[in-house]
């Protein structure tokens, strides 16, 4: 699903890459036409406008063809064919049935024709002043592989008290307290994670993965919350030099999400022979309370291109995946995020850096502290924080502050702002 109003599209079509996935779409991979494509008018605040225009506000419609053509002068011109599902009510603005922009070239090439049957074409830049959102559907049936999907209670509030085996030590594997390391973040704990395997020999195998929660139009049904999906290569090393490896790190290789939506998507990627892989579910439960987000029934799908190539186990979601998950966006951070020194180094200490990645409308922070001693931050946000969530047990940031020790690398901030924008975040 493409926000149209968003930064990123509205540079990819300054640079041309939006208009190129777009005859993709319409052309479909291959030459095979295997994608399904709608998209929605801006809603009804913009009415007078719309309606003067011959369009519906707040309603969707069919995308069905991409054409470049050279008008009267011989520009190019990008146009969109839809279709108001009602059969009636058209477009009539440029590039509409009885528009002067038609010449009898393009009238051939598009098979144009002036009938009130719902049918239109709109330039892209009108499709852009007055549609807010895309959605586009790949049709899998020419995967030969399989899909897989359940349905399950996905999250728990994650337990804080220790738990102790009857030896008196405490354990990881169960319910147990988090390691310090593991900062604040994980408010609600997945119930369950899916391991993949493909098997050696096999060749690579493409997937696609989805979450997905019940639509909060449904009767009974509760509202929506956040919803991400991470998809991460499993890292195994022989630690003690005895032959026997074990996992020691996650690598991530896409993100779905995170927005507070009815399902969110992980592109399309490549697995590799013989190795092993996570794919973990995650939410905050904003802006629904504990007991909903334990009762909530959550969704999850898995396509995967090729037969006998997988095998998929589902296990329980122990602390040790949690930590490595934790350690896995503070790499991600640090890989990707922008670097700021917060305090330089002097002859006394180190310096303070933060490492601060934004996609889509969430944001994480990892401070990297050089210093000898411990230091605290702040949180400075340019939002309401009941539009974020962060590592508060509350779902929302307070005043108190946040200590970083010595040598050490912590995620201290994790936002999810409502909607994308101009926004953003940092320390006081």
């Amino acid at each position: 699903e493409y926000d149209l109003g968003s930064e990123k599209i509205q540079a990819d079509i300054k640079n041309g890459k939006f208009w190129l996935r777009m005859l993709k779409y319409a052309r479909g991979d291959k030459g095979e036409e295997n994608y399904l494509m709608a998209i929605s008018t801006k809603p009804a605040g913009r009415s007078k406008a719309h309606k003067l225009k011959g369009l519906v506000p707040g309603h969707a419609y069919a995308l069905l063809d991409c054409q470049t053509v050279k008008d009267k002068k011989g520009h190019e011109r990008q146009l969109l064919q839809l279709r108001n599902p009602w059969g009636k009510f058209e477009w009539n603005g440029r590039w509409s049935d009885k528009s002067s922009e038609w010449t009898d070239a393009i009238k051939k090439q598009l098979n144009w024709s002036d009938k009130d049957d719902g049918l239109f074409w709109m330039e892209l830049s009108d499709v852009m002043q007055y549609f807010g959102s895309m959605s586009i559907c790949r049709l899998m049936e020419r995967w030969p592989g399989r899909q897989w999907e359940v349905q399950f209670k996905a999250f728990e509030l994650h337990n804080k008290k220790s738990h102790k085996s009857k030896t008196g030590e405490s354990s990881d594997e169960e319910d147990g307290e988090l390691d310090p390391k593991l900062y604040e973040g994980i408010r609600f704990r997945p119930k369950k994670i899916f391991h993949l395997d493909v098997k050696k020999g096999a060749g690579s195998v493409n997937i696609i993965a989805s979450l997905h929660q019940e639509d909060p139009r449904i009767e009974e049904s509760s509202p929506l919350t956040d919803v991400a999906v991470y998809i991460a290569e499993v890292r195994y090393e022989d630690t003690d030099g005895d032959g026997e490896v074990e996992i020691v790190g996650l690598d991530t290789l896409v993100l779905g999400g995170p927005k507070v939506n009815r399902e969110v998507f992980c592109k399309e990627i490549t697995l590799r022979e013989g190795r092993s892989y996570y794919v973990i579910p995650v939410s905050w439960g904003t802006r629904v309370s504990k007991a909903v987000m334990e009762k909530k029934t959550f969704a999850f799908g898995l396509r995967w291109s090729e037969k006998g190539k997988l095998r998929l186990v589902t296990q329980k979601c122990y602390n040790s995946t949690l930590l490595l998950l934790q350690q896995m966006k503070v790499d991600r951070a640090m890989d990707k995020g922008t670097p700021t020194v917060l305090a330089k180094q002097t002859k006394d200490r180190g310096p303070i850096s933060a490492y601060v990645l934004k996609e889509g409308n969430m944001m994480m922070c990892v401070l990297e502290n050089k210093t000898k001693e411990g230091f605290s931050v702040k949180p400075n946000l340019s939002f309401k924080t009941r539009n974020c969530v962060s590592g508060r047990q509350d779902g929302k940031f307070t005043v108190n502050d946040r200590l970083v020790k010595y040598g050490e690398r912590e995620l201290v901030m994790e936002v999810l702002q409502k909607d994308e924008g101009a926004w953003s975040a940092g320390f006081g």
